[in-house]
């Protein structure tokens, strides 16, 4: 399971808490494998979330696009996933 963190700034730069969204995680193709709605991601603290999530096995590449509200303002983010393995011995 890996962690996916969010960070919600308003245009000047300061952290604030979204009212609202999802996250829409796809594959390479943009072929979309689940919908994640804000509401149910752990605040951190102002402007700080996170979700916990199981990658599904075969990828390596995955895309999010969130799409909501910031500061009063609709937003659509989109990017690659920075996925991060850490191997306990």
């Amino acid at each position: 399971m890996f962690w996916l963190q969010g960070n919600f700034v308003d245009r000047d730069g300061d952290y604030t808490d979204p009212s609202g969204g999802n996250l829409v995680i796809s594959n390479e193709h943009k072929t979309a494998l689940t919908t994640v709605a804000l509401a149910s991601w752990t605040k951190v603290t102002t402007g700080q979330y996170e979700y916990p999530y199981t990658i599904p096995s075969g990828y390596r590449h995955l895309y999010f696009k969130y799409i909501g509200t910031v500061s009063g303002y609709s937003e659509v983010e989109e990017g690659q996933l920075g996925i991060v393995q850490v191997l306990l011995e």
